[in-house]
């Protein structure tokens, strides 16, 4: 996530992945100055490859069939990020 202490957790029976506020939107409109948006792109990758059937994000509503959602979130994390280095 976008802190180094921050975790998700996986229940790997049912598929349910809670992600605290990894995972909020498929386009998140706001991301702290500090955030490496970089690292948080990683990180979307590695709950990606464990393919969650179900996501539970801390501050929204539960998301089902979360693989075309998750690849969306690191598509829009990629394009905001390298706009940034190009500005």
């Amino acid at each position: 996530g976008h802190d180094l202490d921050h975790i998700c957790l996986f229940e790997k029976k049912n598929g349910w992945l809670f992600t605290g506020d990894l995972y909020v939107t498929m386009k998140p409109t706001a991301c702290r100055p500090n955030d490496d948006m970089w690292q948080v792109i990683a990180d979307l990758k590695n709950i990606q490859a464990l393919n969650p059937q179900i996501i539970f994000p801390a501050p929204t509503h539960v998301v089902n069939d979360p693989a075309e959602k998750l690849e969306m979130q690191i598509a829009a994390f990629r394009l905001n990020s390298a706009l940034k280095f190009l500005t």
